[in-house]
């Protein structure tokens, strides 16, 4: 089936009257937030596998610039996307930062999808298979390049150049149910710069990553929500309920993303030490059929998709918040009834068979699985009515 990208209308990508295109961060792409990190926080630690397997944010900006200037000198055309998995492992995580970087569009595909199964509306590049000029001038796959660099850690000469692209500028393809959709570095930037701010991640606490990668908003939180503001980030396999609860004590984390269950949830004494301040643990459930119930400290629950490119709100006590960038409308104007939501973090552009389809396909993807009711239309509040169950098997209210 043949199919044709469209821009999405401005209307869907309004936030409280602010235009689209009046972006909301200080950076013109992603790399000049490696630029600014490789200045400021060049010794601190960006990110940590494991116990051992550790990059200051002057190694792993060298590390990416590395990898994107190998690729760029390498006849490769920017353009081509490139497909990578669903995965924050350092390999995964090295050649999406330098995609971002030399201006590359990433693809990610659903877990449970074949990329064989549905055609493609562009040419695609698998890194297990494309041979770049590696920088020890070897001729190397594109995955085996990003292990070589990992392994060395070249330096690369200050002062880092800034790249010419524009915030409107493509840096990711996925696919949201059978629709391709495409993210730009601008609804990225703005859905790290967004939930970062709300869990207070400016502050000098650590996150702590320790859940799989389930989908594309999870890959948004662990990859760029807190490197935007220059936290150090763990990756971790594991973390139970009592490992959990012996980091926190250590009054180091600011933020932990942990594989708990529900069942599995503690509470810590807000009396018993001097936790750093806004600290949080997230409970994130990505298909939501039950809301938690009232969940102790530090708990926080948010809810996200990949339509929203990580970016979503808050809930406490049944009552949601969005974070910066999201705006809120009830299915068929009511004020009761479907949330929808929109704004500055939601896919830019869309392949689709005709235009026609355009307004009624971003419509129902911009859906969330919560009856609600509008309490503050202006701060883009909201009371969880109910969870609509039938939501995840394609039928909406």
């Amino acid at each position: 089936m043949n199919v044709t990208r469209f821009l999405i209308s401005e209307h869907f990508h309004t936030y409280l009257g602010i235009p689209y295109d009046e972006e909301m961060v200080p950076f013109p792409n992603f790399g000049t937030v490696l630029i600014q990190h490789q200045r400021y926080l060049s010794k601190k630690i960006a990110f940590q596998w494991g116990d051992k397997y550790a990059f200051t944010f002057q190694e792993w900006t060298s590390c990416v610039r590395t990898l994107s200037t190998a690729i760029l000198t390498s006849e490769f055309r920017t353009q081509t996307p490139v497909l990578l998995s669903l995965s924050a492992d350092p390999v995964n995580m090295l050649l999406f930062h330098a995609l971002l970087d030399g201006g590359i569009p990433a693809v990610f595909i659903p877990q449970k999808k074949e990329i064989e199964t549905f055609s493609l509306p562009f040419t695609l590049i698998e890194p297990d298979k494309h041979v770049i000029h590696s920088p020890d001038n070897t001729q190397e796959t594109l995955t085996i390049a990003a292990e070589k660099i990992l392994n060395c850690r070249p330096k690369m000469p200050e002062p880092f150049y800034v790249p010419p692209l524009r915030l409107d500028h493509p840096a990711v393809y996925t696919l949201l149910g059978d629709v391709w959709v495409e993210f730009t570095h601008y609804n990225l930037l703005v859905s790290a710069q967004s939930v970062g701010k709300e869990l207070a991640l400016f502050r000098d606490g650590d996150t702590l990553f320790s859940t799989p990668v389930r989908d594309f908003a999870d890959l948004v939180i662990a990859g760029l929500t807190s490197f935007y503001y220059g936290a150090t980030t763990h990756f971790y396999t594991e973390v139970d309920t009592l490992r959990a609860q012996k980091i926190l004590q250590e009054k180091k984390t600011q933020l932990l993303i942990p594989d708990i269950k529900r069942v599995d949830i503690f509470e810590l004494s807000q009396d018993a030490l001097d936790y750093p301040r806004d600290m949080a643990v997230l409970y994130r459930d990505p298909a939501i059929l039950y809301l938690p119930e009232k969940l102790p400290f530090p708990w926080r629950f948010f809810w996200t998709a990949p339509v929203f490119g990580g970016n979503g709100f808050f809930v406490k006590d049944k009552k949601g918040v969005c974070c910066k960038g999201v705006d809120i409308k009830v299915k068929n104007g009511e004020n009761e009834g479907q949330l929808m939501l929109f704004g500055h973090s939601i896919p830019h552009a869309v392949w689709l068979p005709q235009q026609g389809m355009l307004e009624t396909t971003v419509n129902n993807m911009l859906l969330t699985p919560f009856r609600v009711k509008i309490l503050d239309s202006e701060r883009n509040a909201f009371k969880i009515l109910n969870v609509i169950k039938d939501f995840y098997d394609g039928v909406s209210e």
